[in-house]
């Protein structure tokens, strides 16, 4: 049996087919491929299954096709390019490929839940880059016959990595140019102890959302980033004496931020596909709670109600 016929939904099983196809794939050079497969399935099975049984071999020679298939499929963006990934290949062997998805593997594990104002590295646990590696390798669509999906998966990771990346962004910079107040008071305002010695921060796209409300609101945007019933009354009691103009002056108070907002983190501003504006304030304000209780923690349940209304 030759090496292509393991697992034709591999892209890297796809490749060796077109190579021993097409004679890309000399017998040396297959015997050579072959070598540095058992290798790295003996290194799959030490480092992530061991060896009990036929079948942990076996898994580990599904998780070393699918380690492989993601530098394949890395090598093209994802396109499918048979001879291209033959090519690379057959001149550069299997263990020598795999070094650059490693390194976006290594990126996209090392995230928090949450876009941070300021990095939590202690929240990305030391093991992450392993258990995702291992995932992707394995993942597979079952709605799709079973076909892997390693590669789409992979760059879902590294877009949500981005996308907090740009939140983060923006929060800052709405904290240094629409606030106008340094980073480092404004953090004091607001941090709060939490266990033993621990500060934390409300997360970047609840900063975002209330700096937004308030300012489309008429509300100040200095001060603790919580807002409380009073603050809702306020803004509900404005919207009720006029509710088109209410709308009109919170629209263009948006549009003028948004303007002022660079381009490359305008993205931020986007919530399940839809403008922030459009998705929270179009049809005007969120209703008063019914209580301040519980709205004066930054980091409570009900920390961010303006926020938590907005999301869900």
């Amino acid at each position: 049996m030759s090496l292509a016929t393991i697992e034709t939904r591999h892209p890297v099983t796809v490749a060796l087919a077109f190579a021993i196809e097409t004679g890309l794939l000399t017998p040396d050079r297959e015997q050579s491929l072959r070598q540095e497969l058992q290798d790295m399935v003996v290194e799959a099975a030490e480092k992530f299954v061991g060896f009990q049984n036929v079948e942990s071999v076996r898994r580990a020679l599904d998780i070393t096709l699918g380690i492989l298939s993601l530098a394949v499929a890395s090598s093209t963006e994802g396109r499918t390019e048979p001879q291209n990934w033959a090519t690379l290949i057959t001149t550069n062997g299997m263990k020598a490929i795999v070094g650059n998805v490693i390194a976006d593997i290594k990126t996209a594990s090392d995230v928090t839940s949450f876009a941070e104002i300021v990095p939590i590295p202690e929240e990305v646990p030391q093991d992450a880059a392993r258990r995702m590696l291992l995932e992707l390798a394995t993942i597979r669509d079952a709605q799709r016959g079973g076909i892997w999906i390693g590669y789409e998966e992979l760059q879902q990771r590294l877009a949500v990595k981005e996308n907090r990346r740009i939140t983060t962004e923006l929060c800052l910079w709405l904290i240094r140019e629409l606030v106008r107040q340094p980073l480092a008071g404004w953090i004091k305002m607001n941090e709060e102890e939490v266990g033993d010695r621990k500060m934390r921060l409300p997360h970047a796209d609840k900063v975002i959302s209330n700096l937004l409300f308030r300012h489309c609101a008429g509300l100040p945007v200095k001060g603790v980033c919580v807002l409380k019933g009073a603050h809702f009354k306020a803004v509900n009691e404005a919207f009720k004496q006029d509710r088109a103009g209410w709308k009109d002056a919170a629209r263009e108070r948006y549009e003028k931020l948004r303007g002022e907002i660079p381009e490359e983190l305008r993205s931020a501003l986007m919530y399940m596909g839809r403008d922030w504006y459009d998705r929270f304030l179009a049809k005007g304000p969120p209703g008063t709670p019914r209580s301040d209780r519980d709205l004066l923690d930054p980091c409570g349940r009900y920390a961010q109600y303006h926020t938590e209304v907005f999301l869900r």
